[in-house]
């Protein structure tokens, strides 16, 4: 593969800046003002690009750009869920001197105080990636829950009318 030129090397920068929906014959029609010179380097362009492997090269271009995208973004949601986490646990420190001070004065009972405590803790495990409940589904002695589920479609007798599936002469039996 011959060195890319500076003139080609600009172009192909600027092909790249085009963004995902690029062609060479756009890449020409923006920098020709006529129509001769657009197809001239349309034709500059092709060769170019094949020369260069612009094609090869535009893909790597636009992951790259995909991956620079996806790390800023995964950081800027990392700062919001710190920021989060600081908030949650500040009002959490914040619910308890304040159930606190009910408690010392006697006068513990400020639904509003016991809330806060709840969602600050809530928020500030949500921010932390922890999850604010825990359920767990367990059979005897702590096995994994068995299921079984069969559901069998069957004609519709005469006498089973009011039984039957949606204007299909059949009905539906559900074993769980």
């Amino acid at each position: 593969m011959p060195k890319e030129t500076p003139r080609a090397a600009a172009a192909f920068a600027d092909y790249c800046a085009l963004g995902p929906g690029r062609s060479l014959a756009k890449l020409a029609a923006r920098n020709g003002d006529t129509p001769s010179k657009i197809r001239s380097l349309k034709r500059q362009y092709e060769a170019w690009s094949s020369e260069h492997g612009w094609q090869e090269r535009v893909k790597l271009y636009d992951r790259e750009r995909a991956e620079e995208r996806r790390l800023k973004l995964e950081a800027e949601i990392e700062a919001m869920n710190a920021r989060h986490a600081g908030i949650g646990q500040k009002a959490a420190e914040q619910a308890i001197q304040q159930i606190e001070r009910l408690m010392a004065a006697q006068e513990f009972g400020s639904y509003a105080a016991v809330q806060l405590l709840k969602i600050s803790t809530d928020l500030e495990r949500l921010a932390r990636g922890a999850p604010t409940e825990r359920q767990e589904l367990t059979g005897k002695d702590g096995e994994p829950v068995a299921s079984f589920r069969a559901v069998f479609v069957l004609p519709a007798l005469d006498n089973e009318e009011e039984e039957q599936g949606p204007g299909n002469g059949s009905r539906t039996i559900a074993i769980e």
